[in-house]
């Protein structure tokens, strides 16, 4: 089975304050852009299932978005298996069907394991977090794809990676999940300006990005201030949010005129997500990196 390519042992010993992955009512609400256009997804559990010889919590995946200027609409499945600290998910991406490592809660700093092919995650940080009053463990890894850096919590999974489809990320242009809100019985998590009403109500048809929204930034990789160009027609009512790898804004300004200069301040080194909100839909979404 493809666990490995972790470099140190596997304790067997349960964690007692592990959180189950699919809690009752579990629903996960994400943002997904791509080169083509934009939508939602939402994933929620549908019972277990037994696929491999190994007991997985079976995953309905909904998509809706406007792509090339047409409704596209689909239902899929995935399967995410928990054994101990390992959170691993449904592949066959080499050709064989198979459970492929998406995080590892024993980890330590310094570790690292395939994702994908070529595709690599480091353990950069590891800690617990109290979120709702429920104390979830997190791995920090970075990434040698077009997700750089990602925060992967118990119960919540990754805030950027498609949890069913991590691999997907690396091989389309600014294809990712970018979670908005996560629900189940117990607890709610919501990135950024999110709201739980807008998680917990039916999945609609969405917005279309605007692709003809045109946006830069420069300089990338840059330092404490950035210059951001943005298309004239959307400038005026235009927000601009600048995340860190755990969905948190840590910044935010307007740009009110087609060209503006963003003084940021003091952020540590590392991969960011600027995300860009004509008035109050978020139209388009780059990576920045601070040297």
């Amino acid at each position: 089975m493809r666990l490995l390519h972790v470099v140190f042992c596997l304790s067997l010993a349960l964690v007692s304050n592990a959180q189950q992955w699919c809690m009752p009512s579990a629903t996960w609400r994400s943002r997904s852009w791509s080169i083509e256009g934009g939508g939602y997804r939402e994933i929620t559990c549908e019972g277990d299932s037994v696929i491999l010889g190994v007991q997985a919590h079976r995953m309905k995946c909904r998509f809706a978005a406007i792509l090339f200027g047409e409704l596209v609409t689909s239902t899929s499945y995935g399967f995410i298996a928990e054994t101990d600290d390992l959170l691993r998910y449904y592949s066959e991406w080499d050709g064989t069907p198979d459970f492929d490592t998406l995080a590892w809660f024993g980890a330590s700093i310094g570790d690292h394991w395939m994702i994908a092919p070529e595709v690599r995650a480091d353990v950069i940080g590891t800690g617990e977090r109290m979120i709702d009053g429920v104390p979830l463990r997190y791995v920090a890894v970075a990434m040698n794809g077009y997700i750089e850096q990602d925060t992967i919590f118990e119960r919540i999974g990754p805030l950027l990676l498609n949890p069913l489809e991590p691999y997907m990320n690396f091989m389309v242009d600014y294809d990712y999940a970018g979670l908005l809100c996560y629900h189940d019985d117990q607890m709610g998590y919501l990135v950024g300006d999110s709201s739980m009403e807008s998680c917990m109500a039916p999945l609609t048809v969405p917005d279309a990005r605007n692709t003809d929204a045109h946006f830069t930034l420069s300089p990338n990789p840059g330092t404490d201030r950035l210059s951001i160009t943005a298309d004239p027609a959307l400038a005026s009512n235009t927000t601009v949010h600048l995340m860190d790898a755990q969905g948190r804004v840590i910044a935010t300004t307007s740009l009110g005129v087609a060209r503006s200069f963003w003084s940021i301040g003091e952020v540590a080194r590392g991969c960011y997500m600027v995300r860009i909100l004509d008035g109050v839909r978020a139209v388009n979404a780059m990576k920045w990196v601070r040297e």
